[in-house]
């Protein structure tokens, strides 16, 4: 027999709930973005300002996708 999960991630009478978070194409481009600026911040031949800019872009995204 096969335990189901409900939407909020409860037990109960022997079923297992999943929980279903919402991903939409706001997050896919925030993430996207953020890897972008992670790979140009690897990158040789960036100026300080540059650095400290995207530094900063980074910071913003992470605090607002609440992963700072």
């Amino acid at each position: 027999m096969q335990r189901q999960r409900s939407p909020s991630g409860k037990s109960f009478g022997g079923r297992i709930e999943l929980r279903l978070m919402k991903y939409t194409c706001v997050d896919y481009r925030l993430e996207m973005t953020l890897l972008g600026l992670r790979r140009r911040l690897g990158q040789d031949g960036l100026g300080d300002k540059e650095r400290k800019d995207i530094l900063l872009q980074i910071q913003k995204i992470e605090a607002d996708m609440g992963i700072d």
